[in-house]
Parts: C-alpha cells; structure tokens; sequence
C-alpha cells in the first residue's frame, strides 16, 4: 500500500519489520501525547468559559511583541496587562483568551489598531473562572487549536498504528 515513509535515504519497504515497529511506535507515541495534550487544553479552556464569572479589570499596559514568524516573515503580537478583584484579593494577568493564546497579526498597524481598544487605565470587561481566579482573560473566544491537535495526534496514532500491524503481516 502507499504509505511509505522515507527514513534518511531509505524507503520503510526496506527497513526490517523491528526497525518499522519502533519508528511506528514512536510515532504513536507522540500522537498520543498530542492528542492526550489537546484533549486537556479544550477541557480546561471550556471550563474556562462555561464557569466563567464577568468582573471589571483595569488596564495597566500595553505592548505590541515582535516576534519571527514560521513563514519568515515578522508577526506582531499584542499584550495587555490588566488588574483585577475577585473576591477581595488582587490579581493580574496578561491573558486575552483562556488558553493564553497570544493575539498575532500580520501588519503592526492591525496589532495596534487592536490594543487602541485597551487605553492604560481604562476599566474593561473581563472573566475568571472561580476555579482559577488568577487566570482572568478578556475575551472568551474558544480557540480551535486543542481540536487541530488532537486530530493530528489522532492521525499519528492510526498512522503508526496501521505501520505496526503491517509490519507483522
């Protein structure tokens, strides 16, 4: 069948069934850890958001990150620090969604039209999840990272699944 895999300079339809089963099993492994690590994020951001309480936050600063993008070029990340109570204790945080997902843009001029919105000192609307009421966030937009993740460690497990057992047919 078609799902050959190169290793180096060699092709796995030459490699020995031992040396497939441990490539395999490698591969599933960390498709495991992968799917078991999205799993855990979307669990924890939809707690986040399902138990979310809405508090009042203020704004302490701003700040546009520059950092090297994967496709070579230069990606702008906005930060925004922000204090807050919840009861009776004072907390900050940086977060902009619950997973603290940074948010990245393409252009500088987005990444500061974006945090205009959060003048220092201006009182904004955030939310804490009792459960982790030093983790508040602003927005509670759920993130499809934790889905992306454990499809791709779903497909690693079947994948280097599918290898073992062919190794031994």
């Amino acid at each position: 069948m078609g799902l050959g895999i190169n290793i180096g300079d060699k092709d796995s339809s030459n490699l020995s069934p031992s040396q497939i089963l441990v490539f395999s099993s490698i591969f599933m492994v960390v498709g495991l850890a992968l799917t078991g690590f999205g799993f855990t994020q979307y669990q924890d951001q939809s707690e986040s958001i399902d138990n979310a309480v809405n508090i009042t936050a203020t704004v302490t600063d701003t700040n546009i990150r520059t950092d090297s993008s994967r496709r070579g070029g230069i990606d702008y990340q906005a930060e925004i620090n922000f204090e807050y109570s919840y009861e009776g204790t004072g907390y900050s945080s940086d977060f902009i969604y619950p997973l603290d997902d940074d948010r990245e843009f393409n252009q500088e001029s987005e990444a500061e039209e974006f945090i205009e919105n959060y003048p220092t000192g201006q009182r904004v609307g955030a939310s804490v999840n009792p459960e982790k009421p030093g983790d508040a966030f602003l927005n509670a937009k759920r993130s499809d990272q934790p889905l992306i993740l454990t499809i791709i460690g779903g497909i690693m497990v079947i994948i280097g699944g599918y290898k073992t057992t062919r190794s031994f047919i």
